[in-house]
């Protein structure tokens, strides 16, 4: 990896979000569709990987977008509050319930309400949820009067929620109204060709917060930012970047100002774990994936590690989508 130059402006966004792999153009393509079509969506993917964003993005290129977006951390609900959270409560309703309530179902009408980290709700709130996505009517805390809502659903999870339905933890009638149309937002490990932009993009940013004047990445420091597996993902990239320059005096990222963890490449990450009928294809694809990473996306030294010529190699990334 050669020495990584800042320049401002230099990064392409989506909608905030950077990515121009061709797993993250496929991404893009499914935002769009979704925002086109007023339908129920499922983000998922690991932490840290931007579903957020995603889901603003399918809000701000949709009809709903002059309505309200309205975020909901769904594992985060206290269990005996739920319903006052989701459906509001009259005043009275309850010890300390001192004034009338809205609720997120109601705060949301005519916009769209994110429904995030969903595998983590309390079972009694998605029964409460599946209800009110069934006949789109429900009754604040307390109240008499049934209320409508036109709340444009996007649930995001990180877990599997199939593996979540066996072993009884989430509902399957309302895993399958989530699933109207799915998105799966794809690790940072999976599109190692946009650590560089994103590396950019969060150094002109905190160039900006922090009042630094950080112009350039180390080679040293780029090809380790390259190697590392990132388990955080996108946030961890954000965070150790912010890190570095808050260490960083000159105007140069170094080596050294990168923690600990990413100086030590696991030597199991250069071996693959298959077994006995995984199809040719798919061992292919993750020798290759694996041969880039390990070379910190290097093509030149990719096709001469695999014997094979730089256009062979291409039409294999661009075959496998990587």
């Amino acid at each position: 990896m050669q020495e990584l130059e800042i320049k401002q402006n230099q990064v392409k966004l989506f909608d905030g979000i950077v990515g121009q792999s061709r797993i993250m153009e496929d991404v893009y393509w499914k935002i769009r569709l979704a925002a086109e079509n007023d339908i129920t969506v499922l983000i998922t993917g690991e932490s840290g990987t931007g579903k957020e964003l995603v889901a603003r993005s399918i809000h701000s290129r949709s009809q709903r977008s002059s309505g309200p977006f309205i975020a909901v951390n769904s594992g985060s609900m206290v269990k005996d509050l739920v319903p006052s959270e989701l459906f509001g409560h009259e005043k009275g309703a309850f010890t300390g319930a001192t004034e009338l309530q809205g609720g997120v179902f109601e705060n949301a009408n005519d916009g769209t309400l994110f429904l995030d980290e969903v595998s983590s709700m309390d079972y009694k709130a998605q029964t409460s949820i599946l209800r009110i996505l069934e006949n789109r009517e429900f009754r604040r805390v307390g109240g008499k009067k049934i209320l409508k809502t036109n709340a444009r659903i996007i649930a995001a999870t990180n877990k599997n929620l199939r593996k979540a339905i066996e072993e009884g933890k989430f509902r399957k009638d309302l895993f399958y109204r989530f699933e109207v149309f799915t998105i799966n937002v794809p690790p940072l490990r999976k599109r190692w060709a946009d650590i560089p932009s994103l590396v950019k993009e969060f150094i002109n940013t905190f160039n900006i917060e922090m009042s630094k004047k950080i112009k350039k990445v180390s080679k040293e420091a780029m090809d380790l930012l390259m190697k590392y597996e990132w388990p955080g993902n996108v946030r961890e990239l954000k965070n150790v970047i912010q890190r570095a320059m808050l260490l960083e005096k000159g105007n140069v990222l170094h080596l050294e100002h990168l923690p600990e963890r990413l100086h030590t490449v696991d030597p199991k990450k250069k071996f693959l774990n298959l077994e006995i009928g995984v199809p040719l294809f798919e061992i292919e694809k993750q020798y290759i994936e694996r041969t880039l990473w390990l070379l910190g996306g290097n093509k030149v030294k990719a096709a001469e590690t695999l014997k094979i010529s730089r256009r062979a190699l291409y039409n294999k990334i661009e075959k496998y989508n990587l």
